[in-house]
């Protein structure tokens, strides 16, 4: 303990948050519960981002890494956890579910313009074969390369 005590007194206490964040990225530590409700609102992510953002401020640049890696993997794992995510779910529809409403609501009978469209007789553009009345001419050249 007194060498625990030294480290600390050493202005190093960096070391032991980057070893507790060391462990807890390289263990699969699973967030409790309520801890992952927190995390799992858009506030919770905003100052987790936020939390590990101030620790870039100190001139440790393993701890900056460490600490955005370990704020990733907080919010990756407690993404899972929360009990609102189920709750939220049976609300949204599934693709199955909105692909047969649109599918319902495109069911009408053909219309007035589709009858009539349907009825016409196809139109076709006749090629125009004739000769111009005009011959075109080249200005002058300006003493330019003529293109093969």
């Amino acid at each position: 303990m007194s060498s625990f005590n030294k480290l600390l007194k050493k202005d190093q206490h960096y070391l032991v948050l980057m070893v507790l964040l060391a462990v807890f990225i390289v263990l699969d530590i699973q967030v409790p519960s309520p801890v992952a409700e927190l995390v799992d609102t858009i506030v919770g992510k905003i100052i987790i981002v936020v939390i590990a953002l101030s620790m870039c401020t100190s001139k440790q640049p393993i701890l900056c890494a460490l600490s955005l890696l370990a704020a990733y993997e907080l919010i990756r794992r407690s993404s899972g956890n929360s009990n609102i995510g189920p709750a939220v779910m049976k609300f949204i529809p599934t693709e199955a579910k909105k692909s047969g409403h649109l599918s319902a609501m495109n069911q009408f009978p053909v219309t007035v313009e589709e009858q009539i469209v349907s009825e016409m007789i196809p139109q076709e553009a006749a090629p125009i074969l004739t000769n111009p009345s005009f011959k075109p001419t080249q200005s002058k050249l300006h003493d330019a390369a003529k293109l093969n």
